[in-house]
């Protein structure tokens, strides 16, 4: 009702806000969920978000083209449902904590110290970070390069519009990666930061919109392995009753990338080029996938 400033710019924090606390509760939840396999728990949760980033954006248009204002009251209606759903449906799921997962029935029986566990999460979390770093270039920066290669915003928009198709579609897909190649958490973010990396050498080489297509298609692989993995790694690491505090690591790491990915990618740009953006970003994810195999070998 009040989006004008500065009430815009204090509700758009206390939205961040809450949209942090429901985020790490859901992943929380998720945690805690018995009878079920994380990796299917957190790539559900991660299917049904980027089916709604999709669906909203394309609704979003629509909505604006009739009245941008419209846009609020359409989302105040959205987390009306979502509060409805969490009332009516929440309540009746069990979360008592069942180690049915061979990797965390392994985790448990050895014994680690809650001193290791946090070390060990605080590096699956800094690679995060800079996963998140690399990514929101697509968002910011490489949204900027497309139109010096005299590409529209058409195109850009159909990029992820392939994002989104290839995240839905492709699931079966992810499901025989992960049970011929990557077995493990670890292997399955592994290949998935080597997509990411992947992508990023492709741009480096591409200035007809092919090459951007390529790119978009193994960044996407990527982020359909590594990003859906990365919690529920974290989940299996956690201790019996602080997964919700360490589900709140995951956030912070995505939310730091985010922030400060377009910052740090643009000084790069203006002070070199793209192609030294691409460079640092394929560095920073090698470097840190290596000292995530490293550190992390005995998991």
């Amino acid at each position: 009702m009040y989006h004008g400033w500065p009430a815009y710019a204090v509700l758009l924090v206390v939205l961040g806000l809450g949209t942090g606390i429901v985020v790490i509760s859901i992943n929380s939840f998720a945690a805690s969920m018995s009878g079920y396999d994380h990796r299917y728990v957190f790539n559900s949760i991660y299917l049904g978000l980027n089916v709604g980033v999709a669906v909203g954006t394309s609704i979003a248009g629509f909505i604006a083209d009739i009245n941008i204002t419209l846009i609020f009251a359409a989302n105040l209606l959205l987390y009306i449902a979502f509060l409805a759903i969490v009332l009516f449906f929440y309540k009746d799921l069990a979360v008592v904590h069942h180690p049915d997962h061979p990797e965390e029935t392994k985790r448990i029986k050895t014994g680690r110290r809650s001193q290791k566990q946090f070390m060990n999460v605080l590096v699956i979390c800094a690679l995060y970070l800079v996963i998140w770093i690399g990514y929101v270039q697509w968002q910011s920066n490489i949204a900027a390069r497309l139109p010096e290669l005299h590409m529209s915003m058409e195109q850009y928009s159909f990029l992820w519009t392939i994002n989104a198709v290839l995240i839905v579609i492709g699931q079966p897909l992810i499901s025989q990666i992960i049970k011929k190649a990557a077995r493990t958490y670890k292997a399955q973010i592994n290949i998935g930061v080597i997509s990411f990396i992947l992508s990023f050498v492709v741009l480096m080489f591409s200035v007809q919109y092919a090459g951007f297509l390529v790119a978009i298609v193994l960044l996407t692989l990527g982020e359909m392995l590594a990003f859906p993995a990365i919690p529920a790694m974290i989940s299996t690491i956690a201790p019996t009753g602080q997964k919700g505090a360490y589900q709140s690591f995951v956030n912070m790491s995505s939310t730091i990338g985010r922030a400060i990915g377009p910052v740090i990618g643009g000084i790069i740009v203006e002070r070199s080029s793209y192609t030294y953006l691409y460079i640092v970003i394929i560095i920073l994810m090698g470097l840190s996938v290596f000292i995530f195999h490293y550190l992390l070998k005995s998991i």
